[in-house]
């Protein structure tokens, strides 16, 4: 079973000299592929007529990205995660920012993730 959704999101920048970054995404997923405890995820950018480019923003691109997910172990829970992703986040960005920013954003990216895995696990956050 797969599943296709248009996605669009927009990143504020934290620092004054840079402008925003958004991003318009056609996301697929496949549920049990290519078996029954995995499932794979797609992004890639896509143009969409309902979302256009804003004033101050660079319109960045997935050139491609995505999950695989395999679940290992029901009790206790374990589960394997590959990441593969591929931006082109467009613009002019000093180097050193740059570099800077990519070694810590999938450190602080797996934080993220592990914390939203905790509030579930409190049911702090209902997943359907």
């Amino acid at each position: 079973m797969s599943i296709k959704v248009k996605c669009y999101f927009n990143i504020q920048s934290q620092f004054p000299f840079i402008d925003n970054r958004d991003f318009v995404q056609r996301r697929k997923i496949w549920k049990n592929f290519p078996d029954e405890t995995s499932s794979l995820l797609h992004f890639k950018s896509v143009d969409h007529k309902d979302c256009p480019i804003y004033k101050k923003t660079v319109r960045a691109e997935t050139i491609i990205s995505g999950y695989f997910i395999q679940t290992l172990n029901v009790d206790p829970p374990k589960t394997f995660l590959s990441i593969i992703s591929q931006n082109d986040i467009k613009g002019k960005i000093p180097t050193t920012l740059v570099n800077r920013l990519s070694q810590t954003a999938p450190r602080d990216w797996v934080k993220n993730l592990l914390k939203g895995c905790e509030m579930v696990k409190q049911k702090k956050i209902k997943l359907n």
